[in-house]
């Protein structure tokens, strides 16, 4: 498969923007965040007012005093999925190695924006 430079010129910008848009979507959520355990904010806490009761051990349902005893799951190892899997799988193996030199080569080099 031959790539062309135009191509390959899209997929960085492309990269760079979701970039972009990933650390704006993670400033609004921190944002949010924050403002939840912020007393002055009118979004703390949800704006629900009920106080939590804490430290009244009688309060636990009595099903959950003991410990929790963890179930054994299906063994994941050893699931197969097909032939056709497989080689998705490793194609988008590859595709994840390429993007990252990819953007390191294009988006970072001056030469490429000018």
């Amino acid at each position: 498969m031959v790539v062309s430079s135009a191509e390959i010129l899209w997929l960085c910008l492309h990269s760079c923007f979701n970039v972009v848009k990933i650390d704006l979507c993670v400033a609004c959520a921190d944002a949010a965040f924050r403002a939840a355990f912020d007393p002055k904010s009118k979004n703390y806490h949800n704006g629900i007012k009920t106080a939590v009761p804490i430290g009244d051990a009688k309060k636990i349902p009595e099903s959950m005093m003991g410990e929790y005893e963890v179930p054994e799951g299906p063994d994941l190892s050893k699931l197969e999925y097909g032939e056709e899997y497989d080689k998705l799988m490793a194609e988008r193996t590859l595709m994840n190695k390429l993007k990252p030199c990819l953007v390191s080569i294009l988006c970072c080099s001056p030469d490429v924006l000018h």
